[in-house]
C-alpha cells in the first residue's frame, strides 16, 4: 500500500464542521484524491508545527483570514496585511518549505469554493470551484512543483 502525500490546510473554519469545507478534504482524501489532510485552526500551531516537525508536505491550502495570534501581531494585520498573506511569506521563508505549492481559499460561497493559486510570481484567480475541480488544483500544484525540483 503506498503512501499518500500530506497536505496541510490552516483553515480556522474547520470548528465549525457544517461549514462545508469537510467535502473539499473529502474528496482530497479520497481514493481519487489520494491525500492525507492534516487539519490546523490556528496559525500559530500550523506555524510551530511547521518548524518544529519539519514534516514532508506536498502543499499548504491556507485561508486568506485567518486569526491572528503570538506570530502576526494584531497592529501588522490591522494595517491592512489579511493574516493568509502574513502566514504564506512566514511559510515560503522556511527552507524546506521555500518551494511548496500554496492554495489560499479567499471564501466559500454556496456553489462552491472561491481559491486562488499562488505562485512567487502571480496569483490566479479561481471562482467557485468544486470539490472535484479543487482536488484537480490541487494535483496539478503539487505536479508542478514536483517538475520543477
Amino acid at each position: 500500500m503506498t503512501q499518500k502525500q500530506k497536505i496541510l490546510w490552516i483553515d480556522d473554519e474547520f470548528v465549525d464542521e457544517l461549514h462545508g469545507l469537510m467535502s473539499y478534504v473529502y474528496e482530497l482524501e479520497s481514493k481519487d484524491g489520494g491525500f492525507e489532510v492534516v487539519k490546523i485552526a490556528h496559525p500559530d500551531e500550523a506555524l510551530v508545527r511547521l518548524e518544529n516537525q519539519k514534516e514532508d508536505f506536498v502543499c499548504i491550502v491556507l485561508d486568506i483570514m485567518l486569526p491572528h495570534g503570538e506570530s502576526i501581531s494584531g497592529a501588522k494585520a490591522k494595517a491592512g496585511n489579511l493574516t493568509g498573506t502574513i502566514v504564506k511569506e512566514k511559510i515560503h521563508a522556511m527552507e524546506q518549505y521555500r518551494g511548496i505549492p500554496i492554495v489560499v481559499l479567499t471564501g466559500v460561497r454556496r456553489s462552491g469554493l472561491i481559491a486562488t493559486q499562488y505562485s512567487e510570481k502571480n496569483w490566479h484567480y479561481k471562482a467557485d470551484v468544486s470539490a472535484e475541480g479543487f482536488r484537480e488544483i490541487i494535483k496539478k500544484e503539487v505536479e508542478k512543483a514536483k517538475n520543477e525540483r
